[in-house]
């Protein structure tokens, strides 16, 4: 052996062939573990069809959910409408035939319209990886996969804020009623509506904002008729004539409309809301702060959730399948 070695050291032929050697082995081991690496990777199977999404969002939001599901041949066709749309007329396009194979819609409206959409016959998806209240069932089976979720927020209308001199949006609705007041008495905001509050039928989320005010306003005893009854006299005060706090009048557009318009200095509605706002005034700077609280501690929200249904009319078999590969594929 050291024979061997003491040649290999004098000889430069054989130093080049030794190395040589070691270099085609490290080369075929490499060759080796990449071919088992592709064996043990699996093959994606290939559906070859083609999806329909109703939903608000438009198509650059789908783009990295659209590259996972090229890997499966499957083609994604996003029907972009408002969401007040889908609410609205979903039950009258399915009833034309203008069938979706997956609708982007809320768990109020799931709840109320079980019977159009089809529950989920797998096991892949697991009712256990979502919060017990997102989840929705029939007959025991879910119908909805929960995606997204919204609350209430305060917009403040910046422009109006500085003529008061106010740096921070109000926190407490004491520190808002006191703002109001201010402003009903601030000649430069003569034809500025304080505040969208008061009315039901051209309050946007009007159930949502009263329930919240309802049941933060007295938590204790929320439940009881003399509490509704608080609440009632408290959040309509805003639209009393007879009040030092009236702001809101029946004969005025929506809430969400007036302020986008910049008529109004504050007004209330889901974080989701944004979007609608700025593609009434794109222009309008607003500020976007908490529900405002009754006290100086967290309270209760409103909670929105917003899912994937599958209409019962459509290709809900596959689907079903298009959400199992999301699932597989996102936290």
């Amino acid at each position: 052996m050291e024979e061997i070695i003491e040649r290999i050291k004098n000889n430069r032929l054989a130093q080049i062939a030794l190395v040589a050697v070691i270099l085609v082995i490290i080369f075929s081991f490499y060759i080796l573990s990449k071919i088992s690496t592709s064996r043990k990777k699996p093959k994606l199977p290939c559906y070859n069809e083609k999806i329909k999404i109703l939903s608000p969002f438009p198509d650059e939001k789908f783009y990295e959910i659209k590259k996972i599901f090229t890997s499966y041949c499957i083609n994604i066709e996003i029907i972009k409408k408002p969401i007040e749309y889908i609410r609205e007329n979903l039950l009258k396009e399915i009833a034309e035939g203008k069938i979706p194979d997956l609708v982007y819609i809320d768990n109020d409206f799931i709840i109320k319209n079980k019977g159009i959409f089809k529950g989920y016959e797998g096991t892949k998806i697991k009712k256990e990886n979502f919060p017990e209240t997102s989840v929705i069932f029939s007959d025991n089976k879910l119908i909805n996969y929960p995606v997204s979720f919204d609350t209430l927020v305060m917009f403040s209308n910046e422009k109006y804020l500085n003529i008061l001199g106010i740096i921070n949006p109000p926190n407490t609705f004491s520190e808002l009623i006191s703002i109001v007041k201010t402003a009903k008495n601030n000649p430069f905001l003569k034809n500025v509506i304080p505040i969208a509050l008061g009315t039901s039928n051209n309050i946007d989320n009007f159930y949502e904002i009263f329930l919240t005010i309802h049941k933060n306003l007295d938590p204790s005893s929320y439940k009881n008729v003399e509490a509704f009854y608080k609440t009632f006299d408290f959040y309509t005060q805003f639209a009393n004539k007879l009040s030092d706090l009236y702001s809101w009048d029946s004969s005025f557009s929506n809430s969400l409309e007036e302020f986008g318009k910049g008529n109004v200095l504050f007004a209330f509605g889901f974080y989701s809301d944004i979007s609608r706002i700025q593609e009434i005034n794109n222009r309008l700077k607003f500020r976007i702060t908490e529900f405002p609280k009754f006290a100086n501690f967290n309270q209760t929200n409103y909670l929105k959730i917003y899912s994937f249904a599958v209409p019962l009319q459509g290709k809900y078999k596959f689907a079903w399948k298009v959400l199992e590969i999301l699932d597989d594929n996102y936290e």
